[in-house]
């Protein structure tokens, strides 16, 4: 997915800052969640555009690819390391 698709899915312009792009993916998650009568796959592909453009893919990545034994773990909309992973 690139940054334009990302951003037609959550029907912004290419300007969109990232108050705009949180706030658009909440009012759509809303209405397209599948407990609420949305299809699934239309949720999936909200979901993914609002990883892509909030960067948290980069950090499920980057998790991938680190031999320090630390993990970066999304609480929210904080990130913290978690230090208790067996190395």
């Amino acid at each position: 997915m690139d940054r334009r698709t990302a951003l037609f899915v959550l029907g912004l312009k290419e300007d969109a800052t990232l108050d705009e792009i949180k706030r658009a993916y909440r009012a759509k998650a809303k209405v397209m969640h599948p407990d609420k009568g949305g299809k699934e796959s239309d949720f999936i592909k909200l979901a993914d555009a609002y990883r892509f453009l909030t960067g948290r893919d980069k950090i499920q990545r980057q998790n991938s690819q680190t031999s320090s034994g630390k993990e970066w773990v999304w609480c929210g909309y904080d990130v913290h390391i978690n230090t208790t992973i067996a190395s």
